[in-house]
């Protein structure tokens, strides 16, 4: 389902690049502010000052935030191996630097 999900939203981005942007987890969980409000000015959104107020509140809970979830691949019969091959092309397109990172410098 998560390689469909990332074949959809290349096609979608690709046939509407001023209406697409992308979001990426560690920017959301580091700088949710910041990430979100550049998405929203790539796409022509000018959000308002209740809107930047209640994001700035936001964005000081997901500072602190922690999450208490621990997972392994083993967990659900997976391995790096098969991960890495299955999202090559997510990788690929996306330009993540490895599976880890969740770094992004793609098109």
């Amino acid at each position: 389902m998560l390689a469909h999900y990332y074949d959809s939203l290349t096609t979608t981005a690709r046939r509407n690049p001023d209406r697409v942007a992308m979001l990426y987890n560690n920017e959301l969980r580091d700088s949710l502010e910041e990430a979100l409000l550049a998405a929203l000015k790539s796409v022509g959104i000018e959000p308002g000052e209740t809107f930047r107020a209640d994001l700035g509140s936001a964005a000081a809970v997901s500072r602190k935030h922690r999450s208490g979830h621990e997972y392994s691949l083993q967990e659900f019969a997976l391995s790096d191996e098969l991960i890495a091959s299955r999202f090559a092309t997510v990788y690929g397109t996306y330009g993540f630097e490895n599976k880890q990172s969740g770094r992004y410098s793609g098109p």
